[in-house]
């Protein structure tokens, strides 16, 4: 089998060399290339039920901002949330998350298989006619981490003022604050029977914030995992 050599690739997570650096074992999604697995797929899957931690980071996504973004994504099918700070998920596994009355950032499914991010910026760049806002390039500005398991509200409230416990904090809430020092934005999209919080912050925090995410899960027995996990926990139930 060959092995995947993320410097081989143009797009490559802002914290791949402390992936490799923990056993990563790579694999191609599109031009990028992501963490898979560390080498033990079944205890990552189990960890991923308790409290483990997934980059995304060369997942495909992009935002809309500014006069008209919101009308012109509607008109092009996406399903928008009524308020900001919501998600709504979308038919083919995307999200359109909620920043603002004029800001809406595009999350595909954590396997990147959905073309919504792509096909909107498409047509967006031939769109010459209505007001639609303007491209924020999200794959460029900002890491993405997914953070699942039962314990992941408690690992939170040592990192995080916004109480995410399900009775505060459900099913596509939406929360823009501060984790462990950096801004942040934190959406929960479970995964089949786990829950998980999607975690996007600055680009040039990346390399900070993994460290202290893993630091802060070692009282749970949480770790780094790849995303083979994320998708065993869909195959247990549910997307």
């Amino acid at each position: 089998m060959t092995t995947i050599q993320p410097s081989a690739y143009r797009i490559r997570s802002p914290v791949y060399r402390r992936l490799e650096a923990a056993g990563a074992v790579f694999a191609a999604v599109g031009e990028a290339v992501v963490a898979a697995n560390f080498g033990d797929r079944a205890g990552e899957t189990r960890t991923a039920r308790t409290l483990g931690v997934v980059d995304l980071s060369c997942l495909p996504r992009i935002g809309f901002k500014g006069r008209g973004a919101v009308e012109w994504l509607t008109a092009q099918h996406v399903g928008m949330p009524d308020t900001p700070n919501r998600a709504a998920p979308q038919a083919d596994g995307a999200r359109a998350v909620r920043l603002s009355a004029s800001e809406v950032l595009i999350l595909p499914d954590r396997a990147g298989r959905s073309g919504l991010a792509a096909d909107l910026e498409g047509a967006w760049q031939r769109e010459t006619l209505q007001p639609r806002g303007y491209l924020l390039m999200r794959a460029d500005t900002h890491a993405w981490f997914c953070v699942t398991g039962t314990a992941a509200p408690a690992f939170f409230a040592k990192l995080c003022a916004v109480d995410l416990r399900a009775d505060r904090f459900g099913r596509n809430a939406v929360a823009q604050t501060i984790l462990a020092q950096v801004g942040a934005i934190i959406v929960r999209g479970d995964v089949g029977p786990a829950p998980a919080f999607d975690v996007l912050a600055d680009w040039a925090a990346a390399d900070y914030l993994l460290p202290v995410l893993i630091d802060a899960m070692a009282e749970f027995g949480g770790r780094l995992i790849g995303l083979d996990a994320l998708a065993a926990l869909v195959a247990d139930g549910g997307t």
